[in-house]
């Protein structure tokens, strides 16, 4: 399983990854966010879902630390897939390796690795195809940026869509497999709305931070013990 092979098994994923960047570029210039910012999150996060709510929460002003909870709230499966695929990993594999793929990991790489047949991965194989993503990720969003400073200011604005259709996106195949998902996704945005019609004074940022841990904490205390009920 060599480095080549990586991004030859990783292309998929380069071709899905592009037009998603390229709206979130997109995305990005409807807010009149620099462009150095917009590009400087898909180097440094690469993190599609959590790009498009940090971009959002930076074009309505919500606070940095608002932006930085939120994004950790989503982002927080990473933890477990890097964890996951760490078991997959050749034991011999230095530390800057480590690190370097538990960066690239995403929903699709970790998808992508994980049907490997290969009991252990090689880490120039992941590298592969982590490198052949994350290249796709910063291109699109390069495009973006370059075609939103072209393209007329409506159809600009009209990529703000994307942000809603990125969460439905992320949000329907899961609430389909589960009541509990579907139940607690409802919640917040019940809470959320709430705070936003009560409470006029809290900022989007805020109100986002609020409702997720209050539908978060109601989840754990509403279905505890229910896996146990059903076993």
């Amino acid at each position: 399983m060599t480095f080549k092979r990586g991004i030859i098994v990783g292309l998929p994923v380069c071709l899905g990854y592009i037009p998603i960047a390229i709206a979130y570029g997109l995305l990005g210039i409807s807010f009149n966010i620099p462009p150095y910012i917009i590009l400087l999150l898909s180097v440094i996060v690469f993190a599609g879902a959590s790009q498009f709510i940090g971009i959002g929460l930076i074009g309505v002003g919500a606070s940095p630390f608002e932006i930085i909870f939120t994004t950790f709230m989503v982002n927080i499966r990473h933890l477990l897939m890097s964890a996951s695929l760490e078991k997959r990993v050749d034991k011999d594999t230095p530390i800057l390796y480590r690190i370097l793929i538990s960066f690239g990991i995403t929903d699709e790489t970790f998808s992508l690795l994980s049907f490997q047949k290969d009991e252990k991965l090689n880490y120039k194989f992941i590298l592969g195809v982590n490198i052949i993503a994350y290249s796709s990720w910063v291109l699109g969003t390069m495009i973006g940026i370059s075609v939103g400073n072209i393209i007329p200011e409506s159809l600009a604005l009209a990529m703000n869509f994307s942000l809603y259709a990125m969460f439905i996106a992320l949000l329907v195949p899961a609430a389909k497999k589960s009541l509990k998902i579907t139940s607690i996704a409802i919640l917040s945005a019940g809470i959320h709305i709430l705070i936003r019609f009560i409470f006029t004074l809290i900022s989007i940022g805020w109100s986002i931070v609020i409702s997720t841990i209050i539908a978060s904490a109601a989840g754990v205390f509403l279905f505890d013990g229910e896996n146990h009920n059903e076993e």
